[in-house]
């Protein structure tokens, strides 16, 4: 007898379902926490996560409840990345300056400081953030002991505090050309530590007139190179 196939309209629910639906609303919230603070309706969150707010209040029965969860996960996924980074990396400042990127590709390093007290640091929260403290800490002495750190009094501090300003987004600046930006940013600071000579830098460089359209509130062009022109009714093309 033939298998029945499953409705595809059946409600979907079980273990795998509800891990997919909370991995997405984490997923959606650290970008809309990042885009429009710690105080962004939620509503939105659930519409751009694909689920209900009743879901979504299901799992994270209060605000605080789903900031902890999007902390948590951010510390955790650096973490994780720093492990690999540290086994694939032929050195540590490779493999720091891979973490870096990383935490700028995977908007990790903007969530930080969206959420700062506005959760309890419950014992969870300490045990993952001294675990995410030991892994960026563990690739910079592992570059300075290799000789390719050359700013000794450079600390993780220092590093999480660079890359949230450069996570924080600039007026007039689309998301893709922000990530851009940002890249490029993080290989002028990773130019400023090390020993070696500077690398090709990424992104594009902005010359005097992007520079004056962006602070005139008009928009850029992906490559950084000129102005959107205007279309009438204000829109860019």
């Amino acid at each position: 007898m033939p298998t029945k196939s499953p409705d595809p309209a059946a409600p979907q629910t079980g273990p795998r379902f509800r891990a997919e639906a909370r991995k997405r609303v984490v997923d959606t919230a650290k970008l809309v926490f990042q885009e429009k603070g710690p105080d962004a309706p939620l509503e939105e969150i659930a519409r751009r996560g694909g689920v209900g707010i009743a879901t979504l209040y299901r799992r994270f029965p209060t605000r605080e409840d789903l900031l902890r969860e999007v902390c948590l996960a951010v510390m955790r996924e650096v973490t994780s990345e720093a492990a690999r980074a540290a086994e694939e990396e032929p050195d540590g400042w490779r493999a720091l300056a891979r973490v870096l990127h990383y935490s700028i590709s995977s908007h990790a390093a903007g969530m930080l400081p969206v959420a700062a007290g506005r959760f309890l640091k419950t014992p969870e929260v300490l045990q993952v953030r001294a675990e995410y403290v030991a892994a960026l800490t563990g690739l910079l002495e592992r570059a300075r002991t290799e000789g390719s750190l050359r700013a000794t009094q450079i600390n993780h501090v220092d590093l999480l505090l660079v890359l949230a300003l450069l996570s924080r987004p600039l007026p007039g600046v689309d998301t893709e050309l922000a990530q851009q930006l940002a890249h490029r940013y993080v290989d002028l600071l990773a130019g400023g530590m090390t020993a070696e000579d500077t690398p090709e830098l990424s992104g594009p460089s902005l010359d005097q007139e992007a520079l004056d359209a962006l602070w005139n509130g008009s928009a850029v062009d992906t490559d950084g190179t000129k102005p959107k022109t205007r279309k009438a009714g204000g829109r860019t093309a």
